[in-house]
């Protein structure tokens, strides 16, 4: 039953992907098979949420949550710090790691610099002071 289910959902993420790629909205459940109600929920909603997310992070650049956390810890800052810091409010990371809100546009490339060039963020502290 266990294997069922990872061909379902390997075959609805390849599905999200292909709507993704196209510009169409990812379809929102599976359809109804034996004893099964069709709906994600729980442990499956997580696991095509992540899975959602890096295929947005490789496509269209918007970083993961985990990714975001793991920058922000590179760089040695708090959540609070790193809001401040790249101006979007103190609250901003908290929200970003939990993937309530998604980074915007600028904020999502210069998160991406940090990455590769963490030097950088010397130079937000001293603008920042």
């Amino acid at each position: 039953q266990m294997r069922g289910l990872e061909e379902r959902l390997i075959d609805d993420l390849l599905s999200v992907a292909d709507n993704l790629l196209s510009g169409e909205a990812p379809p929102a459940s599976w359809p109804e098979e034996e004893g099964d109600d069709g709906i994600h929920v729980g442990d499956d909603m997580a696991v095509t949420d992540a899975a959602l997310r890096l295929l947005k992070e490789e496509v269209e650049g918007i970083p993961s949550p985990t990714t975001i956390r793991r920058v922000r810890k590179k760089l040695k800052l708090s959540q609070r710090e790193a809001g401040s810091l790249l101006k979007v409010g103190d609250s901003a990371f908290d929200k970003y790691e939990r993937g309530l809100v998604e980074p915007s546009g600028p904020t999502s490339q210069l998160l991406r610099l940090l990455d590769r060039h963490p030097q950088l963020i010397e130079e937000l502290r001293r603008k920042g002071s």
